[in-house]
């Protein structure tokens, strides 16, 4: 089965991509392709988000990922997929370039109507328009699920910075703290609805 966006009901849509197994792919990027990312996974996606050069610009530049962290973020990310199952609010997404996982990225309810929208890329992939099209791709599902989109990104991260001002999100510096992990963000966004302009999502669901 498959369907393009704009604009599927979301009482019908959402649910979908917590329950059964998808793709989405965008015409324009043919070798690019979106799937959910699950426990099933980790051997594929623990490399990119324990990378130091990834993390360099985020929150988690510090974290050391000895065995102890290490499993606490797949019990993290396990519970967080479990959850998911019934109550839809984190959906992690994977991002395969010719068929290898190159990054990941989320949507996450942070507040009821509204989702923050996240993405790790590794370095050999970055500054070739992926970290675009994924937050575009994300941002759309997240529209399409009913959702308000935001995001939120520490200072140095002047490519995601400039990334989120292009796509119609609106700038503003204000600090983000979350207990247990200190400031999360230095700079909020928040999508412009009227800038945004909708892009063409080819999802297939297996049945």
């Amino acid at each position: 089965m498959s369907s393009s966006s704009p604009s599927p009901p979301p009482s019908d849509y959402r649910p979908k991509f917590f329950t059964k197994k998808w793709t989405i792919t965008i015409p324009s990027n043919p070798t690019v392709r979106f799937s959910r990312a699950t426990p099933s996974h980790f051997d594929a996606w623990l490399p990119i988000a324990t990378n130091a050069d990834n993390n360099k610009l985020q929150d988690s530049k510090d974290q050391v990922w000895d065995e102890v962290a290490i499993s606490k973020w797949k019990d993290r990310m396990h519970d967080q997929y479990v959850k998911s199952n019934t109550d839809f609010h984190c959906l992690k997404v994977l991002i395969e370039v010719d068929g290898q996982v190159m990054g990941f990225g989320d949507i996450f309810v942070i507040r009821p109507g509204i989702a923050n929208i996240g993405v790790v890329l590794n370095e050999e992939v970055r500054g070739k328009g992926l970290g675009k099209l994924t937050t575009s791709v994300l941002t759309q599902l997240a529209l399409n699920f009913g959702l308000q989109a935001v995001a939120g990104t520490m200072r140095d991260n002047e490519p995601m910075r400039s990334t989120l001002r292009n796509l119609g999100f609106v700038e503003e510096e204000k600090i983000i703290e979350l207990e247990g992990r200190g400031i999360v963000a230095e700079f909020s966004y928040t999508l412009s609805r009227e800038g945004w302009k909708d892009i063409d999502l080819s999802v297939e669901f297996e049945e």
